[in-house]
């Protein structure tokens, strides 16, 4: 799919190039090579930049170009990441009290160096239970409610994994750009058959 996208992004380079071919097609066509290249992760400057030539007036770009040189995760790689982050978050959360017993202090100590955490739908407002929903939602790909989760963890947990948070926010605010600037592109099209 890639590879016929990248054909007629070129197509449609040339058919801009030269005043050729339909404005509205073209703005679909390169509106559908730009969700394809978000959706594969990493850059897509180029994508972009084919796009802001047949629509210039897209209100979408000026968001869409923040994102554009260094890219979003994909998907599988937000699922990827889950789990050190999750380990991060709840490792942030078990800070063992100082003024705690020799006894206490090897406990958990002890659980420090074991990583276990609860996964699936987990009822509750503990850390582990939220972390838990969290993890669903990713595999889901419902990135709205994973980042609903997130505001409910402790702030320790949240400062320990803002940097996925981050990850799964822009891709969320990719998403949510790209397609609405691909809807618009196709109605456009679809208007003027």
């Amino acid at each position: 799919k890639v590879a016929e996208l990248g054909a007629k992004l070129q197509t449609l380079e040339q058919n801009v190039g030269n005043g050729s071919g339909t404005s509205v097609v073209a703005q679909a066509i390169a509106a559908a090579g730009l969700k394809a290249a978000i959706d594969r992760g990493g850059s897509f400057a180029s994508e972009l930049e084919t796009y802001a030539t047949v629509t210039a007036d897209s209100p979408e770009l000026a968001q869409l170009k923040g994102f554009a040189a260094s890219g979003v995760p994909s998907r599988t790689e937000l699922i990827a990441q889950f789990s050190d982050a999750a380990n991060t978050m709840v490792a942030a959360t078990r800070i063992s009290d100082p003024n705690a017993g020799l006894l206490q202090r090897l406990v958990d100590s002890a659980k420090g160096m074991v990583r276990s955490r609860p996964v699936g739908d987990v009822a509750g407002d503990t850390p582990e239970a939220v972390i838990a929903r969290m993890e669903l939602a990713v595999n889901r790909g419902d990135l709205d409610a994973a980042l609903a989760e997130a505001g409910k963890l402790p702030e320790a947990a949240r400062s320990a994994g803002a940097d996925y948070v981050g990850k799964l926010t822009a891709r969320r605010d990719t998403d949510a750009l790209v397609t609405k600037a691909l809807t618009s592109a196709l109605s456009a099209a679809g208007a003027a058959k």
